[in-house]
């Protein structure tokens, strides 16, 4: 009817769906499949509801009558929509789709960006098709912490280099790979106050091979040359610490927002894959070491 429309006090929420390099890995695969998104009610019925606000949270199926009962009452069932004299608030749910660029080697998701208004308790439905791109660019940066007690998983990584090779071979045709290490912050308490090496470079202790704390060490950019990418790990030495925690948030974090030192590629999807057997420290922990801004 004419008089059942939108009103000023309809409470939707808004909510935007990036699609950005969403990869499938299934070759050849095209999948169409709709997506259905749904939003609580904020209450649960309409008993003592007197503003308009109220009564569209309370229940979908819900209506407001702006005039013609006493308040009281103006929260009506939507099957009760004739009792009403006056104008009927009855939003509904909707999408938009923003962003709906076709399928290519770059875009593998349609839609890309979809704008939804939904009505609290409502949902809405809407299509997505995903079809992954042959050979789509894929760039992987290890990251590993590298103290005393990862000696071992540090000469295991060296026998998988080959493994891992060949898995991102049977990915892509169009792969990089990068590498780093971390240990901790190289100050007291977090990493020990006796240097563990020796004048001469070897170490002290029982580590067979070792390097010196470091909070992020960078050694290989990315890279398609799998010969470097073995030499690199050939080389790696562990180095110790001094507490449970390590630095490894602080190395995702340089990791990150260095891409001219990385390598990042643009147009490409990017993999960080983090190898430690400890937490990490949070902010604040540095003043510690008195590391302070």
């Amino acid at each position: 009817p004419d008089h059942i429309r939108a009103h000023s006090c309809t409470p939707m929420k808004y909510c935007s769906f990036m699609a950005k390099r969403l990869w499938l890995f299934a070759a050849g695969l095209l999948l169409f499949s709709p997506v259905v998104l749904q939003l609580s009610s904020s209450q649960p019925g309409s008993v003592g509801v007197l503003k308009c606000e109220d009564c569209i949270t309370a229940s979908p199926d819900k209506v407001w009558c702006s005039e013609g009962v006493p308040d009281a009452t103006r929260c009506l069932p939507r099957a009760s929509v004739s009792s009403c004299a006056g104008q009927v608030v009855d939003p509904s749910s909707s999408v938009t789709v923003m962003k709906n660029d076709n399928l290519s080697k770059v875009v593998q998701v349609i839609p890309q960006l979809v704008e939804a208004r939904i009505r609290p308790g409502g949902s809405i439905k809407f299509n997505v098709t995903v079809k992954p791109s042959k050979n789509y660019p894929f760039d992987l940066y290890m990251l590993m912490d590298v103290s005393a007690s990862l000696n071992q998983d540090v000469a295991t990584l060296r026998g998988l280099a080959a493994d891992i090779l060949t898995t991102l071979e049977d990915l892509t045709n169009d792969f990089a790979i990068g590498f780093g290490t971390f240990v901790d912050k190289p100050v007291v308490p977090f990493t020990p106050a006796v240097d563990i090496m020796d004048p001469d470079g070897s170490c002290k202790g029982k580590l067979p091979e070792c390097a010196p704390p470091h909070g992020y060490n960078h050694l290989l950019s990315m890279t398609s040359n799998t010969t470097a990418f073995q030499n690199i790990l050939d080389n790696v030495m562990t180095s110790t610490s001094a507490d449970i925690l390590e630095g490894g948030l602080d190395a995702i974090v340089q990791a990150m927002v260095c891409p001219e030192v990385i390598g990042w590629r643009n147009d490409s999807v990017h993999m960080l894959l983090f190898l430690t057997d400890a937490g990490y420290h949070s902010a604040g922990d540095g003043k510690l070491g008195m590391a302070v801004l």
